[in-house]
């Protein structure tokens, strides 16, 4: 696994044929298997390397299936850190404009509100943060289902790390911004959203 890490480290072979040959497979990987459990998080962390500032692997990604398959992934409640890995490879793919279209896109918005209710710290900000890329997308911010993202992205912004503070708040601007409708919904939630803005100004 390290040296296949490090070897998808080198530019030439991550954005070459090699890469692009080795996509498929790896999401194909992506797949729990009892006999390979180690399978999937390797792979994830490959694609990851693979899909990290090249737009070319992450189509071929989607081509592949990712997008469907990392949703699914999640919905076996991985351990923590794959968890957050997989949310982690969402938002280096949804970066790219072409995907925020792709019909698959919406698979992934269910699965990482779940995240954000039941996951690690670091799962959550991860998730927050595919969240925030994912909200480029029209279709997704009117879908009805995204509003059950408001209540957990408020409670994290009564968390004590800044690093969950900060990926809640973006996310809550990107969903809310220019849209009355969805701004309304904030007064509706358990936590006072504009105290917490407070407090996180204050300690700032």
């Amino acid at each position: 696994q390290v040296v296949l890490e490090h070897f998808f480290e080198i530019e030439d072979v991550r954005v070459g044929s090699i890469a692009r040959k080795a996509i498929p497979l790896l999401v194909d990987l992506l797949r729990p298997m009892p006999d390979r459990p180690n399978a999937a998080p390797i792979a994830v962390q490959l694609l990851t390397r693979i899909a990290d500032g090249c737009d070319t692997n992450k189509l071929i990604m989607a081509e592949a299936g990712a997008l469907e398959a990392l949703p699914k992934y999640m919905s076996f409640s991985p351990q923590d850190t794959i968890e957050a890995s997989i949310a982690e490879l969402l938002r280096i793919l949804f970066t790219n404009s072409e995907l925020l279209r792709h019909e698959a896109a919406i698979n992934s918005l269910s699965r990482l509100i779940a995240v954000l209710r039941l996951g690690s710290r670091n799962a959550r900000v991860s998730a927050a943060r595919a969240l925030h890329e994912l909200f480029n997308a029209e279709n997704i911010r009117n879908a009805e289902s995204v509003n059950q993202a408001i209540q957990p992205l408020v409670d994290m912004l009564e968390a004590t790390s800044e690093p969950e503070q900060e990926a809640a708040l973006l996310a809550l601007l990107k969903l809310t911004a220019g849209d009355t409708s969805k701004a309304r919904l904030l007064t509706d939630v358990e936590e006072n959203p504009l105290e917490s803005l407070c407090k996180i100004l204050n300690s700032a």
